[in-house]
């Protein structure tokens, strides 16, 4: 009885094979067991779901003049450091790190995974909970 682990999880390392889990992503009228959308109804349909990704110094040099000023409150624009991204339904992606913290808007966050998006090149955090191992 002292262990409390859920042996019905199935937990995924680095270097194994990860897809998003169809059931905790999307609503029923997708195919999921959600009664609400993740983020909003287009990813949803779209069969998608947001993750992040680091600004390497070159991105955020070339970006850096859309935030030159103040905003409406006086206050200096500050360049971000993330970029977003879609993880898609279907495809499979490599683990880089499968607990990892993160820093997001300037918030350390926690329970996420790194993958690797194929597609893109880009090293992407997204929640642990979304993922299941292939």
């Amino acid at each position: 009885m002292g262990n409390s682990h859920n042996s019905n999880i199935k937990t995924f390392r680095k270097g194994d094979l990860v897809r998003l889990n169809v059931n905790t992503c999307f609503t029923i009228e997708q195919g999921g067991n959600r009664t609400r959308p993740l983020s909003h109804h287009a990813n949803d349909q779209e069969g998608t779901v947001d993750g992040f990704y680091i600004l390497t110094h070159d991105e955020r040099r070339e970006i850096s003049h859309k935030y030159t000023g103040t905003d409406s409150a006086g206050e200096p624009k500050i360049v971000p450091r993330e970029g977003y991204t879609s993880l898609k339904r279907g495809h499979v992606y490599p683990v880089l790190r499968s607990r990892i913290r993160a820093i997001k808007n300037f918030r350390k966050i926690s329970g996420l995974a790194l993958v690797l998006d194929t597609q893109s090149g880009k090293h992407v955090y997204v929640s642990r909970g979304l993922l299941e191992k292939v």
